[in-house]
């Protein structure tokens, strides 16, 4: 058994608790069966349309930032070509969760 260290700080002292076994970190995989491996994979038609209204959105709001006047031109452009980018994205996932 491994026994706790004292620690002697200025005004007082602290215990401090042994170090956890390896296997105290290690996952525990046994919980993991057939059935419920990766269900986040399936086809749903609920997140495919999720991910086509996020493409839309993306659409849309790259648009609406584009056309706001900013104090600085070249930023506003950026981040609309950033928001904008992510509607491909989006639509690749909408495309893999389709059923």
């Amino acid at each position: 058994m491994v026994k706790a260290a004292v620690l002697y700080t200025e005004d007082s002292w602290v215990q401090i608790p042994p170090a956890l076994p390896l296997s105290a970190y290690t996952p525990d995989y046994s919980v993991i069966t057939k059935d419920n491996k990766m269900k986040f994979l399936e086809k749903n038609s609920k997140i495919s349309n999720g991910f086509i209204v996020a493409t839309l959105l993306s659409i849309v709001g790259s648009i609406i930032i584009w056309n706001t006047a900013g104090s600085d031109p070249a930023h506003i452009e950026r981040l609309a070509l950033f928001v904008g980018l992510w509607a491909p994205t989006f639509m690749g996932f909408a495309n893999y969760y389709s059923e």
